[in-house]
């Protein structure tokens, strides 16, 4: 079977690119994460192929698509996962090609979430039309999701899926997230963001004894809250194991110092603002 699908996955090659740079070309900036257009892409897609789905809407500017096949003996449910919202285009003109065409060039697909991940989409869902097709052959069941909102936390996409859909817990989940070609990654951190607001009465610049102030505040806050990375992190005795094994493949996927950050608690400060007054430009 392997051999058909690698045979499978050669012959259908111009289709996969082509649906690949129509799906870039669906506008997906999160924020604002209004994914409608690139999730009825995908839609279209499947139904052209007569495969059901249902649309999940938690909110309605950030739709989900979920489907499942059940295969003809029973077994366990495998789910794939990704997602269609993309970071922001900030400076149109620093690209070399439009973020949004999804041109071909030299073999290399560019645009604003060809990597992340509209690619490991495609990816996902080719996977889940082909093994639709196979369903005689197979054991359990597949899902598919394909969600929004993960730019921004997930809360309005797997994390509601998960919260209020069963069938997308699976005994297992692929998800396409860029990896590189030197590792496949079997988990996540967790993670905690928060924000902080510094209020103080404030003074004039010549009367610095009169209030404490918030920046001064905040720099100190920053320089604390990065001692968190020194903590030492126990991990169970298999994960350090395979931690260990894949150290020169971290490094070679993630740049040097990656297999530290991936080992330890990383801390990261998105964007501080202060002040009431500009310096005029002398």
């Amino acid at each position: 079977m392997k051999k058909q699908l690698l045979e499978r996955v050669e012959s259908d090659g111009e289709e996969i690119i082509d649906f690949l740079q129509g799906l870039i070309k669906k506008k997906s900036s999160n924020p604002p994460g209004d994914t409608r257009e690139a999730i009825s892409y995908v839609s279209k897609f499947l139904e052209e192929r007569e495969i059901e789905h249902r649309i999940l809407r938690p909110d309605k500017e950030k739709p989900n698509i979920v489907s499942k096949i059940e295969f003809e003996k029973p077994g366990r449910n495998l789910t794939l996962n990704g997602h269609v919202d993309v970071f922001p285009v900030s400076d149109t003109e620093a690209w070399k090609h439009d973020p949004w065409s999804g041109v071909l060039e030299n073999g290399r697909i560019y645009g604003r979430g060809a990597c992340d991940m509209k690619a490991g989409v495609t990816a996902l869902v080719y996977t889940f039309i082909i093994l639709s097709e196979l369903s005689e052959k197979l054991s359990g069941s597949i899902t598919l999701t394909v969600v929004s909102d993960e730019e921004t936390g997930g809360r309005l996409g797997s994390g509601w899926l998960i919260e209020n859909i069963p069938e997308v817990r699976g005994d297992c989940c692929i998800n396409a997230e860029p990896s590189s070609p030197h590792t496949i990654r079997f988990g996540e951190k967790g993670i905690l963001w928060f924000k902080v607001s510094i209020h103080a009465p404030g003074a004039h610049g010549a009367y610095t004894h009169l209030s404490s102030n918030p920046i001064k505040i905040a720099a100190k806050i920053i320089s604390d809250l990065e001692n968190l990375k020194n903590l030492p992190v126990k991990h169970p005795k298999t994960l350090a194991e395979t931690l260990k094994e894949g150290r020169q493949e971290a490094e070679i996927a993630l740049g040097s110092g990656g297999f530290n950050v991936m080992s330890n608690i990383s801390v990261n400060f998105g964007v501080i603002n202060g002040g009431i007054k500009k310096q005029h430009d002398t």
